[in-house]
């Protein structure tokens, strides 16, 4: 009986232990799914992080070379503008000159004319006043 007592002692020490080591095990398996976990929660928020800073990067990235385009358009339209007043300019001084060319012309047909005409009066009077004396 003695040995019963000794094999049952021993097993409830065994039984006991067992059962303690499992609640040790159970322990040490919820720390080590807690580290992980924030192990993963780190790595996650890293992640994000620097997928934030490399989105920010390409919108300054991006606004950067917008702004270059809208330089570069209004650089284009500056140039426009001033290519556009030269055609302006040049067009109204040959115009001005086509006029002066123009005028010239008409003046100098309105002297011819006059000449013409006080030619003809001279031919007239000398017409007439050689039939009077005819």
């Amino acid at each position: 009986m003695e040995t019963l007592y000794f094999i049952l002692g021993a097993l409830s020490v065994v039984t006991s232990i067992a059962i303690l080591r499992v609640f040790m095990i159970k322990k040490e398996l919820k720390e080590f799914t807690n580290d992980r976990l924030k192990r993963a929660e780190l790595y996650f928020d890293e992640s994000t992080d620097m997928l934030d800073r490399r989105i920010d990067q390409e919108i300054d990235r991006v606004d950067r070379i917008e702004s270059k385009l809208f330089e570069h358009i209004d650089k284009l339209d500056s140039d426009r503008y001033k290519k556009l007043e030269e055609i302006y300019t040049y067009i109204d001084s040959r115009t001005d000159k086509l006029e002066n060319r123009i005028e010239t012309k008409f003046k100098d047909n309105t002297s011819f004319v006059d000449n013409i005409f006080h030619e003809l009066n001279s031919l007239k009077s000398r017409f007439v006043s050689e039939k009077e004396t005819v």
